[in-house]
């Protein structure tokens, strides 16, 4: 009798080591899926705002032209000294 509780105490370590297995893999494959779905994150936020500078900076080149064009003829149509006078005369032009 003795032998027989030890094969059936062995037979339920077995079966409990097996479950225990199942939900380690189960863990993992979602600790895995973290990971991937991290970098996915990154990527997607990275990514777009890279692009976003890397096409923007013409852009911003251009703006920057025409903001000093137009900074010149105000301060040219003001004398330069009274920046703030007539402003919006010069934005009605």
């Amino acid at each position: 009798m003795h032998e027989e509780e030890i094969k059936q105490l062995l037979q339920k370590n077995l079966e409990y080591s097996k479950e225990t297995h199942r939900m380690l893999m189960k863990i993992k494959r979602y600790i895995l899926m973290q990971h991937i779905m991290n970098i996915l994150k990154l990527i997607l936020i990275i990514v777009p705002l890279f692009l976003a500078i890397f096409f923007a900076i013409p852009y911003l080149r251009e703006t920057i032209k025409v903001y000093e064009s137009m900074m010149r003829e105000f301060n040219s149509a003001t004398g330069g000294g009274a920046v703030y006078n007539n402003v919006l005369d010069l934005l009605k032009k």
